[in-house]
Parts: C-alpha cells; structure tokens; sequence
C-alpha cells in the first residue's frame, strides 16, 4: 500500500499494531515473502550475482561476512527488511533495507543496501511489487524516508522507476 497516509487513523494503528505483535502473520503475496535463515544460501548467490556487475567487483566478495549479515538481518525484523522475490518458492531476487537515525536528525530513514532480481524475473510487477513493500515498511517502521541504492552500473531503467515513486523523491 503506497498511499498509507490516507488512510483512516483507526486503520492506521491496526496496521501498526499488527506489525508490532508478536502474534503478527504477514499477509500472503503470490511473489513475496519475508526471508527466513533456510534462504541464506539462496541470497548469498544472488548477492554475488548482483556484485559480478556492480563497479565494486575489484573488491573480494566475503562469503562468510555476507552469510553472517544476512543472518543478523533476518533475525532482526525490528530494524532490517529481508524481502524474498520467489517463484513456486525459489527465491529469484531479494530487497534489503535497514532502519536508521542519521546523525543530523531524529527522524528515521529507510535505506535500501541490496535489491536484485534476476534478469529473466525484471519483466511485469515484480520490481514494482518489492518496491511497494519497501515503501509501506518504512512508513510502517516511523521513517520520514525510503532512500534507494543506485550506482552507476544499475540497469538504466532503474532511475526511470525511482523517479515515477513521490515517496523516493520526497519523503512523506
């Protein structure tokens, strides 16, 4: 849900109440899915098929700070999203983001450090799917903000799709 704002307040604190109890159930997506440890080795390799292409790749891929990273991340859903694009249950991409109060400021932001999908999954709603979901966490974890990672080699409609979310462009 992109425009969470326009919401009702009642629904407003049901949601935020959900997402804090402990007794919470996501909700089912047809393609998404919060990551659980049994992805790691799947997101480890989607981790390094995102890095082969980054401009970083001169630095050594680190198999075992990523595992344990992601792990931490998994376990931790009150300041990390680990977000898994699947099909039939085989993830085929993955979203991850962190919570965090910059230094200048007591508002919160949202940052994106990892989200790949394979290209043969780019096509149709699955880029635009894990998008929303980021979105709607940090408006649901109290950020002003959800900032994207882009770098240079980023597929060039990557900057196309930033520039359609308000959200991305001006906070909420």
């Amino acid at each position: 849900m992109k425009n969470f704002d326009e919401l009702p307040e009642k629904i407003q604190e049901v949601e935020i109440e959900r997402i804090e109890s402990e007794t919470y159930t996501e909700p089912q997506h047809k393609t998404l899915r919060l990551a659980t440890l049994d992805d790691v080795p799947s997101l480890l390799e989607l981790g390094k098929d995102l890095y082969k292409d980054s401009p970083l790749e001169f630095m050594k891929f680190d198999f075992s700070k990523v595992r344990e990273n992601l792990e931490a991340a998994i376990l931790n859903p009150k300041e990390w999203l680990v977000l898994v694009s699947h099909d039939e249950g085989k993830p085929v991409g993955c979203l991850v983001a962190y919570v965090f109060n910059p230094l200048y400021s007591k508002e919160k932001i949202a940052c994106e450090v990892l989200w790949h999908l394979l290209p043969e999954h780019r096509k149709g709603r699955r880029g635009v799917d894990m998008m929303i979901a980021f979105e709607y966490w940090a408006k649901l974890m109290g950020c002003a903000v959800a900032q994207y990672g882009w770098m240079t080699s980023s597929p060039a409609r990557m900057e196309e799709l930033y520039e359609r979310t308000e959200f991305f462009r001006r906070g909420r």
